[in-house]
C-alpha cells in the first residue's frame, strides 16, 4: 500500500497549540495560570522522549516535588524505583502530557488549584496529602 507524499498533513491539537503560542493576541487573553498551563501543553509530550533521557528528567523533576510537597526521602533505591515506575506510568498512560504539565499539576495541587477535581476526603476536603507515601498511586491521583 503506497502513501501519497504529497498529502497534506492532518493537523493534531498539539500542532494547532504549538502555533498559537505564535500569536500574541491569543496569548495576551490568558491569565497568568491559564498561560503557564496553555504554555506546558505546548512542550515536548512524554511521548516524544526517549526512555533514558525521561527517566533523566524524572530524577531530577520528582526530587523538587518531593521537597514542594513535603515529602522526606529515605533513600536513593526508593527514588531510583519511583523515576522507573513513574516513566512506565508516564508512557503508556499520559504519554500526550508534557514534564512541564506533569510539574504544573503538583503546583497547582500545592496551590490548591486542582481541589475540585481531587477526591474527596471523610471531612469534605480535597485529598491532596501523601501521607509520606510519594509513590505511583499518589502521582496518579494528582495528574487525574
Amino acid at each position: 500500500m503506497e502513501t501519497n507524499a504529497l498529502a497534506p498533513q492532518r493537523k493534531t491539537a498539539l500542532m494547532i497549540r504549538r502555533q498559537m503560542v505564535q500569536m500574541p493576541t491569543v496569548m495576551a487573553l490568558f491569565s497568568p495560570i491559564d498561560k503557564a498551563v496553555f504554555l506546558a501543553s505546548t512542550a515536548k509530550t512524554i511521548a516524544e522522549y526517549e526512555t533514558a533521557e525521561l527517566a533523566t528528567e524524572l530524577n531530577t523533576t520528582l526530587k523538587w516535588i518531593a521537597k514542594d510537597i513535603g515529602y522526606r526521602e529515605t533513600d536513593d533505591s526508593d527514588r531510583q524505583y519511583l523515576v522507573i515506575r513513574t516513566a512506565e506510568i508516564l508512557k503508556r498512560y499520559y504519554s500526550g502530557f508534557s514534564l512541564k504539565d506533569f510539574r504544573m499539576a503538583f503546583e497547582m495541587s500545592i496551590t490548591g488549584e486542582l481541589d475540585e477535581f481531587l477526591p474527596k476526603g471523610r471531612d469534605g476536603q480535597a485529598e491532596r496529602n501523601h501521607y509520606q507515601q510519594f509513590n505511583a498511586e499518589y502521582i496518579c491521583r494528582i495528574l487525574n
